[in-house]
């Protein structure tokens, strides 16, 4: 509803996996709060996520691991670190425990972002996708070191030299880790003596990816 008026809004993201379902929505007054963000300093707080587990239940520890996990996921989303923040957990509607702690919002500035935001995608498969990865010992921590880096290099304030150098670390990183440790399509020693180039371009014919 607005000035009145009721009507529909292309705003939800809904992705799931076996783990949970994740459903994020973008409040109706973003727009206006964006605006108020721009004249003065501060943050805004532009969606609402709710995490529901399988069996309607999770632990603690549980809870921890999605959060981290979803930090990550809304950061190679966004290009830039975009929460969550104020997480609180529910049963039957009630609030049963809130989180406040630091979180990794630096300054905020417009960023480029690889995800198509004017015309609908299917993201449920990509977000099976990165979760099989997550939850996956060989690929958690090259996950985190690469989408840092990616969020890194799409900062504003970043400088074009740094740009590249970040993006063909996190390039390299994930084609060793496809290439030689998980689909052992080659040796240590032949993945070494190939160029940086060499190494990304038979990353993206791996994965079947034109280099054009």
């Amino acid at each position: 509803e607005h000035d009145g008026h009721d009507g529909f809004i292309a705003a939800r993201l809904e992705v799931g996996a076996d783990c949970g379902l994740c459903r994020t929505d973008k409040i109706s007054e973003v727009d206006e709060l964006v605006k108020r963000a721009q004249r003065d300093s501060g943050f805004v707080v532009s969606h609402v996520c709710t995490w529901t587990p399988p069996s309607g239940a999770m632990t603690v520890r549980e809870a921890d691991s999605v959060l981290r996990m979803l930090h990550f996921w809304f950061g190679f989303l966004r290009g830039a670190w975009a929460g969550p923040v104020f997480p609180q957990g529910l049963l039957a509607d009630q609030v049963v425990w809130e989180q406040f702690s630091r979180w990794k919002l630096p300054e905020s500035r417009e960023v480029e972002s690889w995800f198509p935001t004017h015309k609908p995608v299917p993201p449920s498969s990509l977000f099976k996708g990165f979760v099989k990865r997550w939850n996956d010992p060989a690929w958690q921590s090259p996950l985190v070191s690469a989408i840092s880096w990616f969020v890194e290099a799409n900062a504003s304030k970043t400088a074009l030299e740094s740009r590249i150098i970040l993006a063909q670390v996190a390039l390299e990183l994930l084609a060793w880790v496809l290439l030689v440790e998980t689909d052992k399509v080659h040796s240590r020693a032949d993945f070494k003596r190939l160029s940086a180039a060499g190494r990304i371009r038979v990353l993206l014919h791996h994965i079947g990816v034109t280099t054009a």
